[in-house]
């Protein structure tokens, strides 16, 4: 089976009777990718194989969706100035729906948008028990700051970032499924790679131009994509619209992460008028409950009596009548200072 430039070919022998499927190998007269010696001998460009190898390598993964796992230096064979993929006994596998949140994965990066490279991470992988997604915002946070404080997204190691995103989630008990992890190994072993066979070449790059073509049918993934290429630092386009600061705190007012404190001045005493009118009401209203409960204990068996009204309701109506006009007359009050 070989991994042609721009193509995937599988040879596949399907014996009908038993039914079952063979992968069969082609030849390859060549050698491996470490002799790049060979390569310049030979009079081949070995920025142009490493373009060619590099494009196949996304395309295997954004696209097919199936990839080589294991690309070191023994399995790239150059043969004629062609780069052909060998030995493939570990493969993954990546779905529609992880390499989506790859992609916004790297958009957010580039973008610095931290909730949108939080609501990414958290699509790869599942939480297990209770997440603190504000803490979690927070170390995504200085990650971001170390990858694109440096001003130079071409030295962004693309496998490397992955690693420690990885490794983050962990620490927060979320489990990444077995096929982004093999596709992490891979992706670190192929930039190694290319960074021995040809160290100009920007791995990064052709990353944002991948996902840019790819995001087409995602309009608005493909404009957040597409300016953000040769732009480094959000804080500058940010800058054009409002002043740093002020774009920092509404940012974080939208992810609920900013604590706001209102203060109000000249409204001290209106405010605590309104209070003691408040409780006020509330004593008359519960006066006239008072009231209404000692109405009916008259009319109940409930010695000792005075002048035939039972005591605890004549002690009621007694209670009841004090309190509402002490609540009155507090009302009374409160409404001439508001005047």
């Amino acid at each position: 089976m070989l991994l042609f430039p721009y193509r995937i070919e599988v040879f596949l022998h399907v014996c009908c009777l038993q039914q079952r499927k063979k992968l069969t190998m082609t030849f390859v007269d060549g050698y491996s990718i470490s002799h790049k010696e060979h390569v310049e001998e030979e009079g081949y460009d070995r920025l142009e194989i490493g373009k060619v190898i590099l494009e196949n390598y996304l395309h295997q993964v954004l696209d097919a969706g199936f990839f080589h796992g294991d690309p070191h230096q023994g399995n790239i064979m150059i043969s004629s100035g062609v780069p052909y993929w060998i030995d493939f006994g570990m493969v993954g596998r990546i779905t529609e729906a992880n390499i989506n949140a790859i992609q916004n994965l790297i958009i957010a990066v580039v973008q610095e948008d931290v909730e949108g490279l939080t609501n990414a991470a958290l699509a790869l992988g599942t939480v297990k028990g209770k997440l603190n997604k504000s803490r979690l915002m927070d170390d995504l946070e200085t990650i971001i700051s170390k990858y694109m404080s440096a001003g130079n997204l071409e030295d962004i190691d693309v496998g490397i970032l992955m690693t420690e995103l990885t490794d983050l989630l962990a620490t927060y008990h979320i489990s990444v499924s077995s096929e982004y992890t093999m596709l992490i190994r891979s992706l670190v072993t192929i930039e190694g790679v290319l960074e021995m066979f040809c160290p100009e070449l920007d791995l990064f790059g052709f990353l944002q131009e991948k996902l840019i073509n790819r995001a087409t049918e995602t309009s608005d993934a493909k404009e957040k994509m597409a300016s953000s290429v040769g732009a480094v630092a959000s804080t500058a386009m940010r800058t054009i619209k409002i002043p740093g600061l002020a774009s920092d705190v509404l940012k974080n007012l939208v992810k609920g992460r900013q604590k706001v404190v209102f203060e109000l001045s000249g409204y001290e005493e209106p405010l605590r008028l309104m209070t003691e009118m408040l409780i006020n009401l509330v004593l008359a209203v519960f006066a006239c409950v008072l009231f209404s409960g000692s109405c009916k204990l008259c009319g109940m068996s409930l010695p000792p009596y005075v002048e035939g009204v039972p005591l605890v309701a004549l002690l009621g109506f007694v209670a009841s009548i004090a309190l509402a006009i002490y609540s009155v007359k507090k009302m009374i009050k409160a409404a001439g200072k508001k005047k």
